[in-house]
């Protein structure tokens, strides 16, 4: 959370799963959102996302299968955004 915070503009937002206590910074603002809230925000948020006016960073994509190796990931500490796991190819 913290470098999101740094790299955050002003006047940005941050929406986490992770941090119920997240508050506003200064300018930049933080929300904490629970999954039934964020289903209601998906349909603005995959159009922000599709005008380029929202930017998801991928670390890995994990099958299930490797569900522990996505798991470890997230655990170091050097995941560089969104560790996903998915079914399938």
């Amino acid at each position: 959370m913290e470098r999101s915070w740094q790299v955050l503009k002003l006047g940005g937002h941050i929406a986490t799963l992770a941090d119920f206590a997240i508050t506003d910074r200064g300018d930049r603002h933080g929300h904490a959102v629970f999954f039934a809230d964020a289903t209601v925000a998906l349909p603005q948020a995959m159009r922000d996302f599709s005008n380029g006016n929202l930017q998801i960073v991928i670390d890995s994509i994990h099958l299930l299968e490797q569900s522990r190796a996505a798991l470890e990931r997230v655990a170091s500490g050097h995941a560089c955004g969104k560790v996903i796991v998915r079914s399938g190819r």
